[in-house]
């Protein structure tokens, strides 16, 4: 019945139709109905480009890669001035990591297209398959920090402890995977742990999970969107201590090939729990809201970041509530294994109503340096010494506070 409804329909002229129908299909990811109408109209258009085309982009999408290789081969036999067949080649073969072949089409790909965007996957599709990148990675990070000053968070740095300063082993796994539905959207997830033991301090070994889920459009050559979800959870000594849902949504527009500005908006809901150790800490429950805007400009070896924002942070104690706002920024350069990160930021927190005891609304005053070198051990090693001073200037004593962070770490791409 299927093939006697789509004959007539072709009959009556709605070739052209039927073509829209299934590549409406293939952006939303329904490559199975897609392949169902193409397979049909094909029977009456054999020699049509846009139907061999679009039937490699849906065995593409369902994982048949001898019949999408097939398709796309006979597309470019039928018309090869059409560029866009040969990124989807490259992609094919980039999948397969066949990086030889996918670098052939790419590269004649970069060379006949003028589209800045499409150019950027490609090149990205080239490198990725260069480096063995998969569509999914697993990363471990074991590492040891010295820790003048041990502040749990920066907004609440009171510590009930004689001592302040320790070291610290940590443990950090790392998941997730990229999924491309279709040329213009990406799906991912993330899950981080990380584990914290001290040599001392042991009422503050931290364990906390996060968990984020995400997805980009590609709405024009230059803009595209993206909205995340993210969880996150903390244990503070066996304790449980925070929970945090939030959503971020974000504009990103490429300006430039080197120059990138992202437009972003997060809302938060945070959740405290009181244990021994941090009596009243529920009463920093609450909405907390950021909007910001951040550059990134990047060329071959390295690159420069800034980030500005306006923090907006509710509490269910009034004496926990701010309004904020702070910038950051990073420069980063690299050449052959090693690699060099110098950064600073700096926030402004200024505090609703008088904190208990005081006669005063809280105001702080946050800037942080820090400093990242990375020695590229092998292709899955990497060896990462850091150091981070902060100085909290405060109007209110105990809110007062320096720290100085220094970390060595190994990094081990499993995946």
């Amino acid at each position: 019945m299927l093939f006697l409804s789509m004959a007539s329909f072709v009959y009556a002229g709605g070739m052209e139709t039927l073509i829209g129908r299934a590549e409406a299909l293939i952006e939303r990811g329904d490559y199975g109905r897609a392949l169902a109408i193409l397979k049909e109209i094909e029977k009456e258009e054999p020699e049509s480009f846009e139907i061999k085309y679009n039937l490699g982009l849906s065995y593409l999408g369902l994982s048949k890669y001898s019949e999408a290789e097939n398709a796309f081969k006979r597309a470019l036999e039928i018309n090869p001035s059409i560029e866009e067949t040969y990124l989807q080649m490259g992609r094919l073969f980039a999948m397969k990591g066949e990086c030889d072949k996918a670098e052939g089409y790419l590269q004649r790909f970069l060379k006949d297209s003028e589209d800045i965007a499409l150019k950027g996957i490609a090149t990205e599709l080239i490198e990725r398959c260069k480096k063995g990148e998969k569509p999914y990675y697993l990363s471990v990070e074991i590492g040891g920090q010295y820790d003048s000053n041990i502040v749990l968070e920066p907004t609440k740095p009171i510590v009930k402890s004689d001592k302040k300063s320790d070291y610290r082993a940590f443990l950090v796994l790392n998941g997730g995977i990229n999924h491309s539905i279709t040329e213009s959207v990406l799906f991912y997830a993330d899950y981080q742990f990380y584990q914290s033991q001290h040599k001392a301090v042991h009422d503050y070994d931290l364990r906390a999970h996060n968990l984020s889920l995400g997805a980009d459009l590609l709405v024009t050559d230059t803009i595209s969107t993206g909205i995340e979800y993210s969880f996150n959870y903390a244990t503070v000594g066996e304790e449980l201590y925070s929970r945090y849902h939030s959503i971020t949504g974000s504009i990103s527009v490429q300006w430039m090939d080197p120059l990138r500005q992202d437009v972003y908006y997060t809302y938060k809901k945070n959740r405290y729990w009181d244990s021994p150790l941090f009596a009243g800490n529920s009463s920093r429950s609450g909405d907390e809201n950021r909007a910001g805007t951040s550059f990134v400009y990047q060329w071959k070896g390295g690159g420069i970041t800034f980030d500005a924002y306006r923090t907006w942070v509710g509490a269910e104690k009034g004496f926990w509530e701010y309004d904020g706002y702070g910038a950051s920024g990073s420069v980063s350069i690299g050449k052959g294994r090693l690699s060099l990160m110098i950064g600073a930021d700096y926030e402004v927190e200024d505090y609703k109503n008088n904190f208990p005891g005081q006669t005063r609304n809280r105001e702080d005053r946050r800037q942080r340096y820090f400093g990242e070198v990375q020695y590229k051990i092998s292709r899955s090693l990497t060896l990462v010494g850091g150091d981070s001073y902060t100085y909290n200037d405060s109007n209110i004593n105990i809110f007062e506070y320096k720290r100085n962070v220094v970390s060595l770490i190994m990094r081990w791409k499993i995946l």
